[in-house]
């Protein structure tokens, strides 16, 4: 084979071309593997969650609450991590002192050794796989023993993120991980800790999700930077309701979600707002000029003329017409225009299945997508959708209406090969907020779905990365002000080899 400083300008675009479908192949043979392996997580998961709550156990008020963190949290918000005011009585297993050496204890100002005036102690739990210890952290301080000096106390610079505070990145992480990866409630993570000996109230738990979601907002930040700068220059959108208790006279609040292709590194940016309205959307695709693939939602119609283009999903179309057929008898459905017209759109879908089973490059794709072959096919769906008279006010106005009204943008997809034919990817994102919105059912305040939505970010990014969530947590919440942002990143080359997941 050539090297690369050898190929000719064509060469080198043909094998980019290449080079994406084998991306793409492996994204999507790998997402796979992570919804096996994560379908077999949570079912362990949760067999060890029913060893300390019971199945029948009704759920408390607050339990309902995505973000009983922000209703219970204690602290209030932008206070220094780690200034709490509670008390607790650990007992520590072992004690871990903290001193300077000789050579580090000279006084700048008149070059005396210090002399040891006290200590601090701090006692901090650790989490380890299905255990906890209490550890006693002692720190030592110095003053100048010249009493002609006014050097003030001099002592070691902690670099535990959480302070004084007794917990460690390995317990927030198990906490969130446990919280929003399996919408355990933290009144029952409280007495889970307790029943382990940790005195660990609700309430202090809900002051170390919080500021664990300030802490990881710059990451956060600098994905949703990732999202609008991909490679593929296709970003897919969807959103789902979220009610929020402390905003009066609106029923439903909304989670938005974006996310990248099969084509890029995986980012899944879930983002609050106080509705549907797309403002934030806008604000987020400000420096962004690509495609957006979306549902017929009339928000993201303000983006025709800002976007390249919009793609709207044709399983949504399809989904239409086949919702008419679930409510007919067998030999209705045979006989309906909608099983015709569901048929012609199952044509489409499965060029793009060819497309991908035969490993065609994007310029391939385009390009078959616009054979006079693949015109017939969308010539005889139009054909089909437009000959149907269908009663008003049925499911079927319904669905023909929505074709109608779309038609021209559920064809995007032909002028862009990185385009794909529907938005399962978005929608696909969507399921956990809402299989996990089951648990909590609604959020307490804003500030509090907000923080929700940096950490389910941040947590649905690193699975579909193909990291362990509790391993990560710990290693960024441990890391997050001492290394580059970009080597913290879910797909960096630099995290440690054992934050990842062993897929098989």
């Amino acid at each position: 084979m050539k090297n690369y400083e050898d190929l000719t300008k064509e060469e080198l675009i043909q094998l980019l071309l290449e080079k994406d479908i084998e991306l793409r192949d492996l994204r999507i043979k790998y997402d796979k593997l992570i919804l096996k392996y994560d379908n077999e997580h949570q079912r362990q998961l949760r067999d060890t969650y029913n060893t300390f709550v019971k199945k029948n156990e009704k759920l408390e008020p607050m339990d309902e609450a995505i973000n009983e963190a922000e209703a219970k949290a204690t602290k209030k918000r932008g206070q220094k991590p780690g200034s709490h005011n509670f008390t607790y009585d650990l007992k520590p297993t072992r004690t871990i002192i903290k001193e300077l050496e000789e050579s580090e204890r000279i006084c700048p100002s008149c070059g005396e050794v210090m002399v040891e005036i006290g200590s601090d102690s701090t006692k901090k739990i650790i989490k380890y796989p299905a255990t906890y210890e209490v550890v006693e952290i002692i720190t030592k301080k110095y003053a100048c023993k010249n009493p002609n000096c006014d050097s003030t106390v001099r002592q070691q610079a902690s670099d535990d993120i959480f302070g004084h505070s007794p917990v460690t990145p390995s317990v927030v992480a198990d906490v969130i991980n446990m919280k929003y990866s399996l919408g355990v409630p933290l009144d029952r993570y409280s007495k889970y800790l307790i029943s382990k000996g940790i005195n660990l109230s609700t309430q202090c738990l809900s002051n170390y999700v919080l500021e664990a979601a300030d802490i990881l907002n710059p990451l956060y930040s600098r994905l949703k930077y990732e999202l609008t700068h991909n490679r593929a220059n296709v970003i897919h959108a969807d959103e789902t309701t979220l009610k929020i208790l402390d905003i009066k006279d609106r029923e439903k609040c909304y989670m938005f979600v974006y996310t990248t292709t099969f084509y890029d590194n995986p980012v899944y940016i879930y983002e609050f707002s106080e509705s549907r309205k797309t403002d934030k959307t806008e604000e987020l695709f400000k420096d962004y000029k690509g495609y957006l693939v979306c549902d017929k939602y009339a928000g993201y119609d303000k983006f025709k003329d800002k976007l390249l283009g919009i793609q709207r999903c044709m399983a949504h179309a399809r989904r239409y017409f086949f919702d008419v057929l679930k409510g007919l008898t067998p030999k209705e459905a045979k006989q309906s225009k909608a099983r015709l017209v569901v048929e012609k759109f199952d044509k489409l879908f499965n060029q793009e299945k060819i497309f991908k089973e035969k490993k065609y490059t994007i310029s391939v794709i385009k390009e078959k997508r616009n054979t006079n072959e693949y015109q017939k096919l969308v010539d005889s769906l139009h054909d089909e959708i437009w000959d149907i008279k269908a009663q008003p006010g049925s499911l079927l106005e319904k669905a023909v209406n929505y074709a109608k009204n779309s038609w021209d943008e559920l064809f995007t997809y032909r002028e862009y090969g990185y385009l794909e034919i529907s938005n399962n990817i978005a929608e696909r994102s969507v399921k956990p907020f809402v299989i996990a919105r089951k648990n909590f059912l609604f959020s307490k305040t804003e500030n509090g779905a907000q923080a929700s939505g940096v950490l389910f970010s941040i947590i649905q990014t690193a699975k579909a990365n193909g990291l362990c969530i509790e391993r990560y947590l710990e290693y960024i919440l441990n890391n997050i002000n001492k290394i580059e942002i970009d080597d913290i990143l879910p797909w960096s080359e630099k995290l440690p080899k054992e934050l990842k997941l062993n897929l098989k």
